[in-house]
């Protein structure tokens, strides 16, 4: 294994501590804020007991099914919301208006999901992968920018190099950029003197 590969090798097990970390605080998060509804409505819910029975009120039998039901209904419609909204940009909105009542709402669904989002965005890259992705940030930084559909005569698979670039991205080796006519990957400027010395290759010239 080369110093790049070791490198990569570091890189991946950061951002998977970063993820569990993450979906440890959104496991605490949604914990609370799921406890926080609960005692909210139960506290409005025996408020309302007391004005009708005074000191014989009590929280209903019903309070604990009924709560179930809200958490289902919660999580299965900010589920169909976000599925539905998977692919669109964040909407060009103010920070404060009427959008908030519904988000501060489906908090607690918003929070649960961003638990298996923290796990899923974890990679589990064997040594050939990481190997492959070593020679996918040479490749990219020899040809300097890197045209999606020229990437597929260096790699074959076209699953695993989505996989590769894909995790490169999530470690900020590279970036995705537009131009006219075609989408292409850059290494970000930040790495790109590090990868020269990797590489032990002179950085591109600008053309």
């Amino acid at each position: 294994m080369n110093e790049l590969e070791q490198e990569l090798r570091r890189n991946i097990r950061a951002h998977n501590r970063q993820c569990w970390l993450g979906a440890l605080a959104a496991l605490f998060f949604a914990w609370f804020a799921w406890i926080f509804i609960y005692g909210l409505l139960g506290a409005l819910i025996l408020l309302f007991e007391t004005i009708r029975f005074g000191e014989f009120a009590a929280f209903p039998k019903w309070l604990n099914p009924a709560f179930a039901v809200f958490v289902v209904l919660l999580l299965v419609v900010g589920g169909i919301g976000r599925w539905r909204k998977r692919f669109r940009p964040p909407p060009d909105r103010p920070v404060i208006g009427w959008h908030l009542v519904p988000e501060t709402l489906f908090l607690p669904a918003t929070l649960t999901f961003s638990i298996g989002e923290h796990l899923e965005a974890r990679i589990r890259f064997s040594s050939h992968l990481i190997a492959e992705a070593a020679r996918l940030l040479s490749v990219i930084f020899r040809n300097r920018r890197a045209a999606i559909s020229n990437l597929g005569f260096d790699f074959s698979d076209a699953r695993e190099l989505q996989k590769l670039l894909a995790a490169l991205q999530l470690l900020g080796w590279i970036d995705l950029h537009r131009s006219d006519d075609e989408w292409f990957y850059l290494i970000r400027s930040d790495h790109v003197e590090s990868l020269a010395v990797f590489l032990q290759e002179a950085p591109p010239s600008e053309t």
